[in-house]
Parts: structure tokens; C-alpha cells; sequence
């Protein structure tokens, strides 16, 4: 199918983001019906798996991206009028629902642009994401709860001392000592000798420590 110029637009920016939830995976334009592998098309007998059931995948429906899970973000190709809403569905649930997160294809790309930049700058994401997304859409609540997550990780994380990372290259050395003795690359009194310094450079570390 000739895909409409919005849609190749936005596929050939590409933008991908870190949160789990957010666009990671683009179809190649001259490939674009490989995309829909697994989606409106069984990957093994390649026979369609759209339907017009509650919960199948719909005919009209085209994925323009996915998540790291391969969560699809899709357009109708028949809200053309509307310059296509962009939806996501939760990928392996068994049906696919539909969520819309956002009025139009320039909507989704905007923002996908400003949380691109979020990731990249210094300021609070969880701040000025509440600022420019609905937090009680469904989708948009589950990216800003990835965020919270992240920021609590982070936070709880703490860089090793100058004197654990000693203590980690102490451990090494002791290692390759060991091995360089059982190769005979090594006297066993140079061995010992260097055992012992670095014994004792690994004691007085721990003592200080807190």
C-alpha cells in the first residue's frame, strides 16, 4: 500500500525512547507489510488475523511503530478525514483493545519529540510530563508510572567509594596472584609477599569503612 505522507514522515524520524512503554521499533518504509507480521498477519502460516470481532485486530488497521514488547502504536487508514488518531494496544493479552493516545499523527509525533528531549535534558520528566500528558489516560499513566520507577532506581542507586572500588581491585589482583602461582610465573616468596600487602592494604580499607 502507498503509505499517506504523514505516515512516512513520522516512520522516517525514527525516534526512539528509553521508557519500556514509549516507540523503539519502525517499520522500513519499503517494507512496511513486514511490520504488520505478527499484528494482521500469522508470522508462521502468514495467513490475516484481522476480524471485525470485539478484540480483533481490525482490518483497516496499520502499526507505524512498537514498544520494546512489541506493543504496536497503530492508525486507522480510514481516519484520513481526521489526520489519523494514533492508538496503542497491550501486545499478548489475548485481544487487542484499543487506546487512543493521541488526536493526530502531528500530536504523537510532538510528543514523542518533547519526551525524546525530556530524556535528554536535565529537568524533572515526571514534572513536565504531567504538565503536557493526560496522567488519567491509561497508557499515558502506565509511561509516567515507568518514570516514577526509574526515578526511584536511580535514586536509591549509590556510586562505589574510591574505597570499595580499591577493594574490588584488591579482590582482582588477589585472583591473578593465584593463578600466576599455580602457573609457576611466580616465586612462592614473591607470592607471598604480595599476598600479604595486599591483605593488609584490604584490612585497613574495610576498617574504615562505615
Amino acid at each position: 500500500m502507498k503509505l499517506p505522507k504523514e505516515i512516512q514522515e513520522f516512520i522516517s524520524k525514527g525516534v526512539e525512547l528509553e521508557n519500556y512503554c514509549l516507540p523503539h521499533f519502525y517499520p522500513e518504509l519499503d517494507s512496511f507489510e513486514d511490520f504488520q507480521i505478527g499484528y494482521k498477519v500469522n508470522g508462521v502460516s502468514g495467513e490475516k488475523e484481522t476480524g471485525t470481532k470485539e478484540g480483533d485486530f481490525k482490518e483497516a488497521w496499520y502499526v507505524i511503530c512498537s514498544a520494546y514488547a512489541n506493543d504496536p502504536f497503530f492508525i486507522d487508514i480510514t481516519e484520513m478525514n481526521k489526520n489519523f488518531p494514533v492508538y496503542f494496544a497491550w501486545h499478548g493479552a489475548g485481544k487487542w483493545t484499543a487506546i487512543k493516545v493521541a488526536e493526530n499523527i502531528s500530536d504523537f509525533s510532538n510528543k514523542i519529540k518533547l519526551l525524546k528531549d525530556l530524556e535528554t535534558s536535565n529537568d524533572d520528566i515526571r514534572k513536565e510530563f504531567k504538565k503536557n500528558f493526560d496522567v488519567n489516560n491509561e497508557f499515558w499513566k502506565e509511561v509516567y508510572d515507568g518514570y516514577e520507577e526509574e526515578e526511584e532506581f536511580n535514586s536509591a542507586y549509590q556510586s562505589p567509594t574510591e574505597q570499595e572500588k580499591r577493594i574490588h581491585e584488591i579482590n582482582k589482583a588477589l585472583i591473578v596472584l593465584k593463578e600466576d602461582k599455580q602457573k609457576g610465573t611466580i616465586t612462592l616468596k614473591n607470592y607471598l609477599v604480595m599476598k600479604r600487602e595486599l591483605a593488609d592494604e584490604m584490612h585497613a580499607l574495610k576498617s574504615n569503612i562505615k
